[in-house]
This record gives C-alpha cells, structure tokens and sequence, in this order.
C-alpha cells in the first residue's frame, strides 16, 4: 500500500458537501459534480501532504496499530455495469461490498493522512455505489455515513443528503465525514435498506 493517507484526499470541498475524502491509496481522482451541480469541477490533490502541499514523508505517516482492524477487500466482488471490472491501478484499490452497496478500499486497508481540519474535525470524502442508485434520478442520494470510534469515545453522523461526482471510476455517491479526533473509526453507509460497514485508520 502507498501509506498516503475509499478513499481518497482532497484539497477542496465538492460544493454542498460537508467534508473531504483522502484516500490510502495516495491517490485523488479528478472529480467533477455530477448532473445538478452545473458540472463544477473539482481539484483533487494527492492523498498525504504537508501543509505545503508537499507529499507527506512516508516515514511520518502513522501506521494502525494491530488492535485496528482496517478493513480490506476480498478479491472477486465484481460490481455491475457501468462500473469498471475493477479501479483504476492508480488507486491500489479494489471493489469492497455486494451489487446492493460498495466502495473502494486500499487493497491493504485504508490509512487517512495529513487529512484537513474544520469545525468538526478531521474532514474526508467518501465514496459509494448502488445498483440500487440512478444518478440522474437521484442527484442528491439519500445516502448517509455513521461513524463510531473503536479505540476510545467518539462518533459523528451525516446531515442531509449525499451528492454525485464522478471521475476515473465512474460516477459516486460522495459523503463528506468529519472525524473529531484520529484513531480507529468504523464507517457505516447507509442507503435504502442497505447498510455497508468499513473500518479505517485516521492517522493524528
């Protein structure tokens, strides 16, 4: 895994969306807001910076302890078209989940460095797909991500819906989440009567 930081960093804030989304992998995809948004492009920067913007040392980057049980994917899930087989190399990520929900995870579990700090912590995007989902539809998806700390206290939940961006592994349902402190977090996506579950390191 590049210990950069399903997810992928970012620099700046999808319009309407409350967080950003870093990504182990070390990767961003360039995203654009899908169908409503006007199309506003997005700058997704690589995953770990400093706050030059350089790549963060990997040597700095704070590995999971093993108590963390990072979530990651079992090869063979194949999500439907118009989905890709699988991510683009880049990511060093596969598909995690079933048809119902999935994501995309670093193939060795996702660690979130050097993520932004706002009002309510540690800020990421997350990204999902439903073959349940039509993105024309339903450009603001109802779909919603729980957080819990497994490591000490701590917890948040989404406000209001998702939206729709897409880039070089199609078109997502991208959730902002805010951590209030690093650690060990379980993340839960919600949508209809789906639920998806995936555990993360958030490096302090």
């Amino acid at each position: 895994m590049k210990r950069g930081s399903l997810f992928i960093v970012v620099a700046v804030l999808v319009a309407g969306c409350s967080g950003g989304v870093s990504g182990a992998q070390g990767r961003s995809p360039s995203a654009t807001a899908a169908p409503s948004g006007a199309g506003v492009t997005e700058a997704l920067d690589a995953a770990s910076t400093t706050a030059s913007g350089r790549p963060m040392p990997a040597a700095l980057i704070e590995m999971p302890p093993r108590s963390c049980p990072v979530t990651t994917p079992m090869a063979g899930f194949v999500p439907p078209l118009p989905a890709p087989n699988r991510p683009p190399a880049y990511y060093h990520a596969a598909w995690y989940g079933t048809t119902a929900l999935w994501t995309m995870l670093d193939r060795d579990g996702e660690v979130w460095a050097g993520l932004p700090r706002d009002a309510g912590g540690l800020s990421q995007k997350t990204f999902w797909w439903s073959a349940l989902w039509n993105p024309k539809a339903e450009p603001e998806p109802a779909i919603r991500v729980d957080g819990r700390r497994l490591d000490g206290p701590g917890a948040f939940a989404t406000m209001g819906p998702g939206t729709n961006a897409s880039a070089d592994f199609g078109v997502a349902m991208l959730v902002g989440v805010s951590m209030p402190a690093a650690g060990c977090w379980e993340l839960t996506a919600s949508y209809r009567a789906e639920r998806l579950s995936v555990v993360v390191w958030v490096a302090g």
